[in-house]
């Protein structure tokens, strides 16, 4: 609906044609309307009191406005309407706020990554955003739906929402920023290993949880691992350069965005405890064999492979006991130890996709070889019967 265009319009009309206006047929005097519908048809104005209709006789179309049948002219009308209306379908910004003022119209979907969005007009279809707030003020109305994961929603009174809420718990984008903890009285440095020893005990206790109720799934991933530790490594790097893309895309549609705020973060995280479960018990199981060390159950195996593989990482930490002097080593060591981790990972995260959480084997059984006996010698007697008579 054009209100703010059709209101400057029809207040002009009376110095285009003051004469014409004054013949259009209006509500009686002294009677409030109590509902004004306006359209291409015309405007129709329905009394508070008698609720009797009476059409005023404006037509609007691309090119003039028609006052009880005489043509009135308006340069760039659909031009004006166009640019007042907003009809240029759905609008999708990543990183960027969008706002539909008031009176404004978007004939489509409102979608926001990391923008705020305000609404005082109309949206016709549905608003969703990502990691940001919507606001709609007291003049805004959405038709469709509101989606809002890790924002929060704001409505002033008088606001309209006629479909559905759908919201997902707020979460802190701050939680990966890096901090640092000062640790009294050893030197500040330690402060940069204390996060390292929190994951190294987080991991354990993942890795723990894995082996106690998906035993099955993770031996599965171990032998991946032990028969094709290249392609698991180069499928878990390519599980991972396609996450954010994947992501992203998920996000532009409406209904992809629960599963990637949902079902794909959930799949990653369960598929890399399996895979890193898997790939600790590979090392395990290779400590277990060229050692004395006895690991008699697949648990023990786990935790100590999975403290083989961080175990520079846990030397960095110990690094920074000695001040700003061993520094340097410590950044070199964690480095490595970082390096091993994502290596490590990333083979545990590609047999884990391999093998569908460790739920089928990868690769298949050898057929068992079954030996066909040798064919004895057959007798001819005929044969030995004519040599005897010929000798």
């Amino acid at each position: 609906m054009l209100y703010v265009t059709l209101l400057v319009m029809i207040s002009g009309l009376r110095l285009v044609d003051a004469q014409d206006v004054d013949t259009t047929q209006h509500p009686p005097k002294g009677k409030r309307a109590l509902e004004v519908e306006i359209s291409d048809q015309g405007v129709v104005v329905r009394d508070s009191e008698d609720e009797k209709k009476t059409k005023i006789g404006i037509v609007i179309d691309d090119e003039k406005i028609t006052v009880d049948g005489k043509d009135i002219k308006v340069p760039d009308l659909d031009t004006a309407l166009k640019a007042i209306s907003l009809e240029s379908g759905s609008i999708i910004k990543i990183g960027e706020p969008i706002t539909v003022a008031e009176g404004e119209v978007v004939d489509g979907d409102l979608v926001s990554i990391g923008g705020a969005i305000t609404v005082a007009g109309t949206v016709s279809g549905d608003v969703a955003v990502i990691g940001a707030p919507l606001h709609v003020k007291s003049t805004g109305i959405v038709r469709g739906d509101v989606i809002t994961v890790g924002g929060t929603l704001q409505r002033d009174p008088g606001s309209q929402i006629r479909g559905q809420r759908v919201g997902a718990l707020p979460f802190n984008f701050n939680f990966f920023r890096p901090h640092v903890f000062v640790v009294r009285p050893f030197t500040r440095f330690m402060g940069y290993g204390l996060p390292m020893i929190a994951l190294v005990i987080m991991s354990l206790f993942l890795v723990a949880l894995a082996a106690f109720f998906a035993p099955q799934n993770v031996t599965k991933i171990q032998e991946t691992i032990e028969q094709a530790p290249l392609k698991s490594l180069l499928l878990g790097f390519a599980a991972n350069i396609v996450f954010m893309p994947l992501f992203v895309l998920l996000c532009v549609t409406i209904i992809g965005i629960p599963v990637a705020f949902i079902i794909q973060p959930i799949a990653y995280f369960v598929a890399s405890i399996l895979g890193f479960a898997g790939v600790s018990l590979f090392v395990g199981t290779k400590i277990h064999r060229g050692s004395n060390l006895t690991l008699p159950t697949p648990m023990a195996k786990i935790i100590v492979g999975a403290l083989a593989i961080e175990l520079i990482l846990i030397l960095a930490w110990f690094l920074t006991l000695g001040g700003s002097v061993l520094l340097p080593l410590f950044w070199l060591f964690q480095l490595i130890g970082w390096i091993i981790i994502a290596l490590a990972s990333m083979a545990g995260l590609g047999a884990a996709a391999w093998t569908r959480f460790g739920r089928r084997s990868a690769i298949p059984a050898p057929a068992p070889t079954t030996q066909i006996p040798p064919t004895p010698p057959q007798e001819h007697g005929g044969h030995e019967e004519s040599s005897t008579a010929s000798g």
